[in-house]
């Protein structure tokens, strides 16, 4: 897997800050939190290599956030019409198209975000009725900076229509025949030809 040298850049920072964020909330030895203090510098000065910011705005930012680090989770909803059409989205802000989700927030579980999000970005009401698949985005192309476990539920309509939002400035029913001339989003290229395969057990990336 070839990837880009500046988005490698900013995992391996991303891994150093884990490692000291962690070990310095469960340290107690004034050596090795001396230690995990200095990697944390070294993690900010490596992604400001990278990023718009500076080193000092990042190790503030490091420094400011004290609890244990782990991967992010994400929720996206697929949805299909009676046709067998997939509900495709093209974002907003010209990123590319993608299923309707985003990161889960603090006290709603995976199967809730992937309905809040498809209610948020296309006005439908939704109920999740199954999980197909969970992608861990560092291995499935294109990587990203940041680490995201994506939990993906196929989600049947409610009630509503689907219509534009401010997060999504157009939408499209797709056969699978039809999303070759789309440009994806992250890992949706993966996970929309995944959904139109239709593997009866959940897959694990």
């Amino acid at each position: 897997m070839i990837v880009d040298p500046s988005v490698r850049v900013a995992q391996l920072a991303d891994e150093l800050r884990a490692i000291a964020a962690t070990s310095l909330y469960f340290s107690k030895d004034p050596h090795d939190r001396a230690r995990f203090e200095q990697i944390r510098i070294v993690a900010a000065e490596l992604l400001a290599v990278v990023d718009r910011r500076d080193a000092s705005e990042i190790r503030a930012i490091f420094e400011d956030d004290l609890t244990p680090r782990t991967p992010l989770a994400g929720a996206d909803a697929v949805i299909f019409d009676a046709e067998g059409r997939l509900l495709i989205t093209d974002r907003a802000d010209g990123r590319g198209w993608c299923v309707p989700g985003g990161l889960v927030e603090v006290g709603e579980s995976p199967s809730e975000a992937a309905v809040r999000e498809a209610y948020e970005e296309v006005g439908l009401t939704v109920r999740a009725v199954e999980l197909l698949a969970i992608y861990d985005n560092r291995k499935v192309l294109p990587p990203g900076r940041v680490h995201v476990f994506h939990h993906v539920h196929r989600c049947e309509v409610v009630s509503g229509e689907p219509v534009p939002t401010h997060e999504v400035r157009d939408f499209g029913w797709f056969r699978e025949s039809e999303i070759d001339k789309l440009t994806f989003f992250s890992l949706h290229a993966t996970l929309v030809r995944d959904a139109f395969r239709g593997s009866k057990q959940t897959l694990f990336h």
